[in-house]
């Protein structure tokens, strides 16, 4: 019973951007997504070189945006791109039935440069954009895909959002935030309610038993590695990035996929997710680093494991 009651507990907090927003039939509605463009701060420190870099993976995330959303998004009519001076006439006009896809950054909120410095161990080899440009400027610490409706304020609730795994997000994790904002979508046309969702969360969980868990052997804590059977009783592998992102971009529907997300206020959460359909199966989290609990408490431990093997109960 206690482990249902912080399932719920989890799920609630998930609801809240699906909650926020009184029910609206979004099944005709607009999609305008706004692309990337590069930053006049950063390109004002960086080397030439870097600066080529840098441009070169604004161009491929732009690309991997379009590519997912054309193959994904199939909601409402056919979506748009927009650049930043398109995208705030769309809000400045409010215009009706509009939604906006937008790329929120977020920074770790540190007193100090010591501990900014702690906080780069957050990435470590994980993101060569933190490891290229985190001698020049404080980086963005967390990245939210989120949707929102273009006639409300723009610090307005989401209507719909995806927390992603890292600060430069490849077509696989691209791939995960658009099927994950569309299903959130699709719940808010077919106007399902608080307790349906939930309900349905609960139900959708044990389906965890069916599938192989596919977790990235980098972001497992050396302890629960060591004993990962005591404390996961299903199908599991420890795999590479390169197989997570496989099987979603397979949509391999023998697999389920764990992601380790950071969030704005320094914490983490840990999700399972069906990699063919990013339902999500379960969550965890840790505590935000403190004075008290310095640390970054980013990877995966024995009780998070134990918490998805309890959720499928």
């Amino acid at each position: 019973m206690l482990f249902l009651s912080r399932l719920l507990f989890i799920f609630l907090a998930l609801l809240a951007p699906y909650l926020a927003c009184c029910q609206t039939n979004f099944a005709t509605s607009k999609l305008v997504v706004l692309i990337e463009e590069p930053n006049k701060k950063i390109e004002e420190k960086l080397a030439p070189d870097e600066l080529k870099i840098y441009y070169q993976e604004i161009e491929q995330y732009n690309a991997n945006l379009k590519k997912v959303i054309e193959q994904y998004w199939k909601i409402g009519v056919k979506p748009s791109f927009v650049d930043k001076a398109q995208f705030n006439k769309i809000v400045s006009d409010k215009t009706a039935n509009t939604l906006v896809l937008i790329n929120t950054k977020y920074s770790f909120n540190y007193a100090d440069y010591s501990n900014y410095k702690l906080s780069n161990k957050l990435y470590k080899s994980k993101n060569e954009i933190v490891e290229n440009y985190s001698k020049k400027q404080l980086p963005y610490r967390a990245v939210i895909l989120e949707i929102k409706k273009a006639d409300m304020p723009p610090e307005s609730a989401s209507v719909a959002n995806a927390a992603m795994p890292s600060l430069k997000q490849d077509e696989a994790e691209l791939v995960y935030a658009v099927k994950s904002l569309a299903l959130q979508l699709d719940y808010r046309i077919k106007g399902t309610t608080e307790v349906q969702l939930m309900k349905m969360y609960i139900k959708n969980a044990p389906h965890l038993k069916e599938l192989t868990l596919l977790i990235n052997q980098s972001d497992l804590d050396e302890n629960a590695k060591a004993n990962i059977e005591n404390h996961y009783k299903f199908s599991y592998q420890l795999v590479s990035k390169d197989e997570i992102e496989k099987a979603i971009l397979t949509a391999d529907k023998t697999k389920a996929i764990c992601m380790v997300i950071p969030n704005p206020d320094g914490s983490f959460a840990f999700k399972v997710f069906d990699a063919s359909s990013m339902e999500i199966l379960g969550q965890t989290a840790t505590i935000p680093p403190s004075e008290y609990y310095p640390e970054l408490n980013d990877k995966i431990k024995v009780n998070h494991l134990e918490d998805f093997t309890h959720y499928c109960d």
